[in-house]
């Protein structure tokens, strides 16, 4: 009796794990999912990845909730992203890049002291014309740093030639995409033809560069040379595993980040939100929903709450570039954000002499 008992859980184990098999590697992506990941110049193909279809499943079964808050915390100036992507002429699923960089939290400082929506390290946002100092931080300036963001981005598809490559230069910097294409183009090109004393001395140098034995010149004029054969490389090609290869094209983290990108840019008009009471998620407009003040002069942020009738925590959110909720003896502009339901006349005259420029364009 215990034996057949035994039999019988043996089977119904072996049974479950069937049935979960089958379902974990069902497709969940479909032909409607194309155009987005189109939009990043990802080829047709890459929707029936099967690392790509595991990610989308993981974060559309562990991260609804979080996902869900991260929209509603963020609900007032998502707006403004979505409208300075659309000036920039850049696909709108790049709002799912500060979404996974730091889940709109306006605040977010990773363990490398990048900060920000959209998680810039000090020199490269200086770079890109972010103010920083003891009062002022625009990392954490939500338009600011987002056209310093539209900058950067297309400044690497203009040297890549792709969003998609563009994403994995803001994620691992430029250097690597080079390492990376020049590999897989050198990889390409030895199968294509045969390897050769040059191929082989090619190799030779980016391996010494991978070593820091030679400098990021040489591995560029074997880019130069090799340019030719990195045009089209699938997707697919460039994030595989490659056996008995302890450096690959690309880091984990980074194929990571741009398969979580994705993801989270298709979820956004998934069933679980249509069906549920935060459907008004899915209409995320472009309309105009906070007012940019241009400010000179001293201010603290809770008089600024008090005269706009508005929780102090909320302008903070709006305002962390504003560094301990206060600017004093401010020589420099820098801006103020206030939802447009809040501003009234007394704002308005208290504002009127710290005011230094009225823009055509809110945004810009």
């Amino acid at each position: 009796m215990q034996t057949n008992f035994l039999v019988f859980k043996l089977f119904f184990i072996v049974f479950c794990s069937t049935i979960l098999f089958a379902q974990d590697t069902k497709p969940v992506l479909s032909a409607d999912d194309l155009h987005k990941i189109k939009q990043f110049d990802i080829d047709d193909t890459y929707i029936k990845d099967p690392k790509f279809q595991q990610t989308y499943r993981k974060f559309l079964t562990m991260s609804k909730n979080s996902y869900k808050n991260s929209l509603k915390n963020s609900i007032l100036f998502l707006p403004i992203i979505k409208k300075i992507l659309k000036q920039n002429n850049m696909p709108d699923g790049f709002l799912y890049l500060a979404m996974a960089e730091s889940y709109f939290d306006t605040s977010a400082t990773s363990k490398t002291k990048a900060k920000g929506i959209w998680q810039f390290m000090k020199p490269t946002a200086k770079r890109y014309g972010l103010k920083i100092n003891n009062q002022i931080d625009e990392r954490m300036d939500i338009i600011k740093a987002t056209h310093a963001t539209t900058k950067y981005l297309k400044y690497q598809k203009k040297l890549f030639g792709s969003w998609y490559l563009a994403i994995l230069g803001y994620n691992c910097g430029e250097g690597r995409v080079y390492e990376a294409l020049t590999r897989a183009g050198l990889d390409r090109y030895v199968i294509k033809t045969k390897s050769t004393t040059k191929t082989k001395k090619y190799a030779k140098t980016i391996r010494k560069y991978q070593k820091g034995k030679v400098k990021f010149g040489s591995l560029l004029k074997i880019y130069k040379k090799i340019k030719p054969h990195t045009k089209d490389i699938p997707l697919g090609y460039l994030l595989k595993i490659q056996k008995n290869m302890r450096r690959q094209y690309f880091p984990q983290e980074s194929r990571r980040y741009l398969l979580k990108i994705l993801s989270l840019y298709i979820m956004s008009d998934k069933s679980f939100l249509q069906n549920s009471s935060e459907s008004y998620l899915l209409n995320i407009s472009t309309s105009d929903t906070i007012k940019k003040f241009v400010i000179k002069g001293d201010i603290m942020l809770e008089n600024i709450a008090i005269l706009s009738d508005m929780r102090l925590s909320n302008l903070v959110n709006l305002n962390k570039h504003i560094l301990n909720k206060e600017v004093f003896s401010a020589k420099k502009r820098y801006n103020l954000y206030v939802p447009y339901k809040n501003i009234n006349q007394n704002l308005l005259y208290w504002l009127k002499n710290k005011i230094i420029k009225k823009d055509k364009n809110e945004y810009l």
